[in-house]
């Protein structure tokens, strides 16, 4: 059984560079939290630092552990782009 996959490799590593920002941006942010600046709340930057290293981790992760990425979709919320009638003044 193969863990790693190696397929559809553009795919793959355009996840691992996005997961690799989402990285950078969770240790720029606590490592910058003691930085000088006053922050306006402190705790709502640490939980963003955590949030953005739980991200990364999973973008990799997902990027070379997902067996079909061409299923891998969002779909569109249809109540927000169906088609509505036209407005009629009365």
């Amino acid at each position: 059984m193969k863990i790693l996959r190696t397929d559809n490799l553009a795919l793959r590593i355009g996840g691992t560079v996005m997961g690799l920002f989402f990285l950078a941006i969770g240790c720029y942010t606590l490592l910058g939290m003691d930085g000088g600046t006053v922050l306006s709340d402190p705790d709502r930057v640490l939980w963003y630092g955590i949030t953005m290293l739980i991200g990364g981790v999973l973008a990799i992760g997902f990027a070379w552990l997902e067996p079909r990425l061409d299923q891998v979709y969002c779909a569109t919320p249809q109540r927000w782009f169906r088609r509505r009638p036209p407005h009629r003044e009365v």
